[in-house]
Formats: structure tokens, C-alpha cells, sequence
């Protein structure tokens, strides 16, 4: 996307860690998760998972590995797993957004719960 060519561009040019580098790889984040969304309610479940996939590693670097965006992605790219039936691999995936969201938030809050919730769903399942 035009977002990944202009945070390459900041990285080049500034650094991985500068302001405007961290806002460009978040605005390529968020671009590749609402390209995700779209592929997902289209059925286009590969590309729904390649775009997520992008997105996870760019959340990954800003705005960080325990931050709850990153949490977020996880979760979509779980549900994406569960809708195709893929159960252990949702289970992974809502496992890892779990901890994500014990971090951010902590352990009874109700996206840490949930996510646990929907864990434990799909190991039933799978």
C-alpha cells in the first residue's frame, strides 16, 4: 500500500523509532486491517489472512508486541481460522490475543476473558 511505501520512505529517511515513521507504519496497520475486514466478509479468507498478516507485523514493530491494536489483529486473524473451520489455529490465535490483552489490560478484563472464552471454544471444536 502507498502507507508501507511512505513508512519504508520514514524509516530510510528517519529511523525506525522517529514520530513520524511510527505514524506511518500505524496508518499502514490500520490500512491492511480494514483491507482484511473487507476480504474476510467476502469469503476471501487467504487474503483476509495475508493482509491481517501484514498488519500483525507491522503492529508488532508500533505500536508494540503488548500493545491492545496488536491484541486486536490477533483476534481478527483468529476468527478469520475459526470461520474456515481452521480451529486449532484460532485457538492459537485468540490464545495469543489474549495475552496481548492480559498485558494491556489485565487478566479479568472482558476482552482478556473473552478472548480465553473463544479459546477455549475452538479446542472444543478442533
Amino acid at each position: 500500500s502507498c502507507f508501507m511505501a511512505a513508512a519504508r520512505a520514514y524509516v530510510k529517511s528517519y529511523g525506525e523509532d522517529h514520530a513520524e515513521t511510527v505514524g506511518a507504519l500505524e496508518k499502514a496497520a490500520a490500512t491492511m486491517g480494514v483491507l482484511a475486514e473487507a476480504y474476510a466478509s467476502e469469503g476471501r479468507y487467504e487474503e483476509a489472512l495475508e493482509a491481517y498478516g501484514h498488519a500483525l507485523s507491522v503492529r508488532r514493530r508500533a505500536p508494540g508486541e503488548e500493545h491492545a491494536d496488536t491484541g486486536d489483529t490477533q483476534y481478527n486473524i483468529a476468527n478469520v481460522y475459526k470461520e474456515q473451520g481452521r480451529y486449532k489455529e484460532a485457538a492459537f490465535s485468540y490464545t495469543a490475543a489474549a495475552r496481548v490483552y492480559a498485558k494491556a489490560y489485565g487478566d479479568q478484563h472482558a476482552e482478556t476473558v473473552d478472548a480465553l472464552e473463544e479459546a477455549a471454544e475452538c479446542t472444543k471444536l478442533g
